[in-house]
């Protein structure tokens, strides 16, 4: 779950997944019974899978800026050395 980014950037729903899984583990330990263990562990389970799927989109995200970012620059450094390059030959 962590490699997938969910621990950067889906910090609080890996919290809420944590206390339902602790939740889960205290009803069990308590002898609660199936139902109430079960409800909180399905839970624990969506809400890893939300954090996962957050922690991709998010990853996804941020590399696509990235992406955008760089290649901004590499257009400005073009741009620039072009300039240059002009007054070079015609100053």
């Amino acid at each position: 779950m962590r490699s997938t980014g969910a621990d950067r950037f889906a910090t609080h729903t890996l919290q809420k997944v944590e206390k339902s899984l602790a939740a889960a583990e205290a009803y069990q330990a308590r002898k609660a019974g199936r139902k109430p263990v079960a409800m909180m562990a399905r839970e624990a389970v969506q809400t890893a899978e939300d954090a996962r799927a957050i922690g991709v989109k998010r990853q996804e995200e941020e590399l696509r800026a990235t992406e955008r970012r760089q290649s901004v620059e590499r257009e400005t450094t073009a741009k620039s050395s072009g300039r240059r390059r002009w007054r070079r030959q015609t100053g």
